[in-house]
């Protein structure tokens, strides 16, 4: 899944010219996903905050829990500020500048819980669902409020989801 820009680097910086292709180690997913019903493209800002506040409630209203990834930390915080977000229960941030990460990283998959992250926690954070009324709801439900230039990026975004054999 890297991209023609990450692929250069290998070969040029590291002088990596061979690749080898391995089946993955975690097996079948049971990620449901299909691009032409799971990808929205909004008109406007207001359209766009819509629809992220929509898929919150509607998970979050069934027992679910919702993971929210944001292009910037300004963006979070301005949807965060808007009317779209209040009355969301169990709201949380995590930034660059939150302490104590692995906490919430833990809470974001708690039934009715809703967490907003840049998109660099997309990467790297092990979010794994304990609660069966999030897993009886379809699991871990992931929002990515953007449209990443690589698909190794979008990936690993849908891959915080439908981890250790959940949906």
């Amino acid at each position: 899944c890297l991209g023609e820009y990450e692929k250069k680097i290998i070969k040029d910086d590291f002088g990596i010219k061979a690749q080898s292709v391995t089946p993955s180690i975690y097996g079948e997913t049971r990620l449901d996903f299909t691009p032409s019903r799971d990808v929205v493209i909004e008109k406007d800002q207001e359209q766009h905050w819509q629809k992220i506040a929509h898929q919150i409630r509607t998970h979050t209203g069934n027992a679910g829990a919702v993971l929210v990834f944001f292009e910037t930390e300004q963006k979070i915080a301005a949807f965060k500020a808007s009317h779209h977000a209040e009355g969301i229960e169990n709201l949380h941030v995590v930034t660059t500048a939150t302490d104590n990460i692995d906490f919430y990283v833990k809470q974001a998959t708690r039934s009715g819980h809703t967490t907003l992250f840049s998109r660099i926690h997309g990467r790297g954070l092990d979010f794994v669902c304990h609660d069966p009324a999030v897993e009886k709801d379809g699991g871990v439900h992931v929002v990515q409020t953007f449209l990443s230039v690589e698909m190794s990026e979008e990936i690993q975004i849908r891959g915080r989801t439908s981890r250790q054999d959940k949906r």
